[in-house]
């Protein structure tokens, strides 16, 4: 992952913001949050054999896509990062069921980048890591700005190693995270896997599709949308779409 940190487009792109409580920056307080983190396999590879003007517009479409399918489930996308991105749920407002809506969105986020059509006719592939656990969520550099926030905790980090551990087109995550999500998915246990700072003490799990179709009615949690729209699945190259 190129780890060079930009903020997502925040508060002044309603696409890109998360639920739709208000947010306050200095938050800081404890609390219980699902961390989702992302990351584009091969984008090395890919830099390498397409011009930099393609190499923004497949960018663009992949951000997009995957935040759509993170808000789908009322998640926050806080930040991108190059080929990569990190998602919240459970904040601003907390939820009960926020593992169980991470799955669902990691999950649509795979299909919605695999159903996306490049001009070379190249197919994405994402690997997604989610950790569940306290954390606090502070305007951490002091801008007393959004371009501060940053959480704080164990599951930032796990999260982050269980998406470097994962193969491509798949979602693995942590203990905490498949207890809260629930049976309701196809759940294949890995065991306990070696994550650099963490030790070989981490039992993480890959995840497959929901078991029911009716599955999020039933939890609460919204339907996954369908990719009916052509537009949001073809990416055009070379122009360069608005990000917001």
């Amino acid at each position: 992952m190129n780890h060079s940190i930009e903020p997502a487009c925040k508060l002044a792109c309603p696409r890109f913001a998360g639920a739709g409580a208000a947010i306050t920056v200095n938050d800081a307080m404890p609390r219980r949050m699902t961390i989702l983190f992302y990351d584009m396999v091969d984008s090395t590879t890919l830099a390498n054999q397409v011009g930099v003007e393609e190499l923004l517009v497949i960018l663009r479409a992949l951000h997009s896509t995957v935040t759509r399918a993170m808000k789908a489930q009322e998640g926050f996308v806080a930040r991108y990062m190059g080929d990569g991105g990190v998602a919240y749920f459970g904040w601003p407002a907390p939820r009960a069921d926020a593992a169980e809506r991470a799955v669902y969105a990691a999950l649509r986020a795979l299909d919605a980048v695999a159903a996306l059509v490049l001009p070379s006719a190249r197919r994405l592939h994402l690997r997604i890591g989610i950790a569940t656990g306290v954390v606090v969520v502070d305007d951490v550099a002091g801008t007393g700005t959004m371009l501060g926030m940053d959480v704080v905790g164990v599951a930032p980090n796990v999260a982050a190693r269980l998406e470097a551990l994962a193969p491509r087109d798949t979602i693995v995550v942590d203990e905490a995270t498949r207890r809260l999500a629930g049976d309701g998915f196809a759940w294949r246990g890995l065991g306990s896997v070696a994550a650099k700072g963490i030790g070989n003490s981490l039992r993480a799990w890959q995840v497959g599709a929901p078991s029911t179709a009716d599955a999020p009615a039933r939890a609460g949690a919204k339907p996954m949308p369908s990719s009916t729209a052509s537009s949001d699945r073809r990416i055009r190259a070379p122009g360069l779409p608005a990000a917001c």
